[in-house]
């Protein structure tokens, strides 16, 4: 929970947030996470469109993109990756919209598309598009940034990073490879969130209590998460969209929402990945937490932060989640 705590913390202090959770000022230039010129503004305010964009539209993509993802499952951690991507990307076109026309004007549908190509080239959308002169301009001032990122990204993961380490509690030496590793932060620094060193190979009554703890530890069924099936298990941005679509909560906040949570849980992956892999043992969750444990306790703290008043629903499923885990 801890770790969490530190990353929610790091997230506020570090991104431009909102002035307050029910009220947006006029000009909403602050919820962007790249930053946009004033020549960008006056481009779009040139242009029109008929279209607006709606939590009714972004359902129906978070829909095509389960879809796509079920049919073709990405590398390991991928749909938290490609959700930051398209969170975010979506998130600053609306916004940019926003600060252009004072509406949410346009369709989000062309840099949901660019974005989602970036990870299927070959993906052609199974519906109708929205789409004009002003949606694909909007499309094509956000989707610069996100291009440079992932290719960039791509660079560092292609390098096949490896982890020689030195911790290991057999003593031997061994290295990992994990594409994760090459993942660039969005908001904060994988070293600010690393756990503490486990036992040195010397310390062997240290090890074997780590081992004693770890006899019996098998999964058990649980309220909400056993009933959930393999592709919706632990799958907190589900969850989080469910929330989000089913109340009366503002797109705007929907959008800002959403995408800080994807920035929190995939920079949370990077951090957790690094730790066990650097350490190599085997823990229980009260020393290093498993990657479940990290997203959940992420996810809860950020979800708390934006409705405290559903925090202890938050946490609850957070903790039944650990303790399906760990019984």
């Amino acid at each position: 929970m801890e770790c969490a705590k530190i990353l929610l913390f790091l997230i506020l202090a570090t991104t431009r947030l909102i002035a307050s959770e029910s009220e947006f000022p006029s000009s909403i230039v602050a919820n962007y996470y790249y930053d946009y010129s004033s020549e960008n503004i006056e481009t779009l305010r040139a242009l029109h469109s008929d279209f607006t964009i709606s939590k009714e539209r972004l359902q129906k993509w978070d829909t095509i993109l389960k879809e796509l993802l079920q049919d073709n499952p990405l590398p390991e951690g991928g749909f938290y990756r490609i959700c930051a991507y398209l969170y975010t990307a979506q998130r600053d076109a609306a916004f940019l919209s926003f600060d252009a026309t004072q509406s949410f004007k346009g369709s989000l549908d062309p840099i949901t598309v660019a974005i989602i190509r970036l990870f299927y080239p070959f993906f052609t959308p199974s519906i109708t598009l929205e789409e004009d002169e002003y949606s694909y301009t909007l499309a094509q001032l956000v989707f610069s940034n996100f291009k440079v990122r992932f290719n960039e990204e791509n660079k560092e993961i292609r390098k096949e990073k490896r982890f020689i380490n030195i911790f290991a509690w057999t003593g031997q030496r061994l290295e990992y490879n994990k594409s994760v590793l090459g993942w660039t932060p969005w908001v904060i620094s994988p070293i600010s969130m690393e756990s503490d060193a486990p036992p040195q190979p010397e310390d062997q009554a240290s090890w074997k209590q780590l081992l004693l703890e770890q006899e019996g530890l098998t999964p058990s069924p649980t309220t909400f998460w056993a009933k959930r099936s393999s592709v919706e298990k632990d799958n907190w941005l589900d969850i989080t969209n469910r929330y989000l679509y089913s109340r009366d909560i503002s797109l705007a906040k929907t959008l800002f929402t959403r995408s800080i949570l994807a920035l929190a849980l995939y920079d949370a992956i990077i951090t957790n990945t690094k730790t066990k892999y650097f350490y190599s043992a085997l823990f229980t969750e009260t020393k290093i937490p498993s990657l479940k444990r990290a997203i959940a306790y992420t996810a809860a703290s950020v979800l708390s932060y934006y409705f405290p008043k559903e925090r202890d629903h938050w946490l609850n499923l957070a903790a039944e989640l650990v303790t399906h885990l760990t019984q």
